[in-house]
């Protein structure tokens, strides 16, 4: 089921076939260099069947980004109920297999999902989580109306998730529609 239709991409919920493909964006060193490590076949499924969860419990979650023309699966975005210094927030984050990174698809994801959050979902305070190293930060600070250095991503305490104990973040970029 498509959640969202972008000029170039079909933003979706996740679909226990969806593995595979999944597998083949998580599984990459590059693609995963701002993660502790790239997923594993197991840790991909838990990842499919904790978004599966959230789209029942929460009505939104982290979807699969495909290319409209292709249909190809291409990477993951979207938003999770995460708590930091003990507050729950709406996360926004995407994942963009490499081979596609600087043709402004997780700016395309990114812009989008901030829209459908405040304009669909009512939510009105939507953080996305970055590095400043990381590649794609121009585009998602481009989304964005400010900075904030107060919140240290090493303090991201969901039990259970690869990204606890991510350590090359170094600020929080906080959207704000």
């Amino acid at each position: 089921m498509i959640v969202i239709e972008t000029a170039r991409l079909n933003i979706r919920k996740y679909t226990d076939e969806d593995t595979a493909a999944l597998s083949a964006v998580l599984s990459d060193p590059l693609t995963m260099a701002f993660w502790p490590a790239p997923f594993t076949s197991r840790q991909t499924e838990e990842w499919i069947e904790r978004n599966i969860q959230s789209y029942l419990t929460q009505g939104f979650g982290r979807w699969a980004v495909e290319l409209k023309e292709t249909g190809r699966l291409i990477g993951d975005a979207g938003i999770m109920k995460s708590e930091l210094n003990g507050r729950v927030e709406n996360d926004l984050g995407y994942i963009i297999h490499s081979d596609y990174w600087r043709q402004g698809y997780a700016y395309e994801a990114a812009k989008s999902i901030l829209s459908y959050a405040v304009q669909e979902l009512g939510e009105s305070n939507v953080r996305r989580s970055c590095s400043l190293t990381d590649s794609s930060v121009g585009g998602a600070a481009f989304c964005c109306s400010r900075y904030s250095k107060k919140d240290n991503y090493a303090e991201y305490t969901k039990k259970g998730w690869p990204l606890a104990t991510r350590k090359k973040t170094e600020s929080w970029i906080i959207l704000i529609q």
